[in-house]
């Protein structure tokens, strides 16, 4: 199964992410079988971030791969069986801490159960294409909006390449 193969895998020795440091955040894009993407808003709308991804800080000897998809389950409130489909081929820079943020690419595999939302998440939506950059977008945080438009573009561009067309 792909998580499994993602857990045999070190994207930081493979040269795809920068070698770990201790503000290296983990998480996961998620998309359903049509592409839609799931966006959170956090809490009060936490430094200017209005939609956003789910993302987490490891645990002590938690594996990247572990680490993003807690984040997406505690984040997001949903329960779901995720697939992971890719990860985003390069990392992000954080705003104001210097955090590094590295990303899988999951996909909702079953029925998807809404439930509470987790620790500092308001709601959670899906969106696709313009409606959810529009979403992105309305994040006051200027670098937050720029690299979270960037994260949403490069995982449509990955989700594109390894999805397989849904037929009807």
């Amino acid at each position: 199964d792909e998580v499994a193969e993602y857990r045999k895998r070190d994207l930081h020795a493979e040269g795809i992410w920068p070698k770990p440091g201790p503000a290296t955040r983990f998480g996961l894009v998620v998309v359903n079988e049509y592409g839609w993407v799931m966006l959170r808003e956090p809490t009060n709308h936490f430094d200017g971030y209005v939609w956003t991804f789910a993302k987490a800080a490891p645990g002590a000897k938690e594996r990247p791969i572990d680490t993003a998809l807690r984040s997406a389950r505690d984040e997001y409130g949903h329960l779901f069986d995720l697939a992971i489909i890719g990860h985003l081929p390069k990392a992000f820079g954080g705003t104001g801490g210097g955090s590094v943020n590295c990303f899988y690419l999951g996909r909702v595999v079953g029925k998807e159960v809404p439930s509470e939302c987790g620790k500092g998440t308001a709601s959670v939506r899906w969106g696709i294409g313009k409606q959810a950059a529009d979403l992105v977008g309305m994040t006051t945080n200027k670098e937050g909006r720029a690299r979270d438009l960037e994260i949403l573009e490069m995982a449509t561009q990955v989700f594109d390449r390894v999805s397989v067309p849904h037929s009807a």
